[in-house]
């Protein structure tokens, strides 16, 4: 009986130990899979978002070159201001932005999507002093007025190579942005 003993627990103890190496490389496969599927989900991911930021930056590089948001810099009318901000809700209301805004070259915004005209000075922000280097310009903060997290684009409005005269700045909510994501 002794005999016996022995064969069958060392060919208990080699099944033990291939059961566990093969339980281990399984294991260590299938995380291998679920590290490869979530680098492929947040990738993914990251590209909706991004896109759907893009969304709102080429809006305010579109309405940059609309007529009356260029007549409203260059005119001192209330007639401008007032097709301007119904232009600007349109705008707004079509495209799921938070606020669409005009600015002139001096930081002072001039019409609003939402008619609150406030003479907020935009000067030191870094997204309209982008712009009126004749770039886009973009930023991501919190805003205290609307207390939400916002994402800002602006675009320069500017004609023939000429200094730009003011920005189109487009406001997206970003929870929004999060919630339709």
């Amino acid at each position: 009986m002794r005999r016996l003993i022995w064969p069958i627990v060392i060919f208990l103890l080699a099944v033990a130990i291939l059961s566990g190496g093969v339980g281990w490389w399984a294991y260590g496969t299938a995380l291998d899979r679920l590290s490869a599927r979530g680098q492929t989900e947040l990738s993914l991911a990251a590209d909706r978002l991004q896109s759907y930021l893009q969304r709102f930056r080429q809006l305010s590089v579109v309405m940059a070159d609309h007529p009356g948001l260029i007549a409203l810099l260059r005119e001192d009318s209330d007639q401008f201001v007032e097709a301007a901000e119904q232009v600007l809700l349109e705008t707004a209301d079509k495209t799921g932005s938070l606020e669409v805004f005009v600015v002139s070259a001096d930081g002072l915004k001039v019409a609003s999507s939402s008619g609150d005209a406030q003479p907020d000075d935009l000067h030191a922000a870094a997204y309209f002093r982008r712009a009126m280097n004749g770039a886009l310009g973009t930023a991501q903060v919190y805003s205290a007025r609307t207390n939400r997290r916002v994402f800002y684009s602006a675009a320069p409005i500017q004609q023939h190579g000429k200094p730009p005269v003011g920005a189109v700045v487009v406001v997206a909510d970003i929870e929004a942005v999060e919630t339709d994501w």
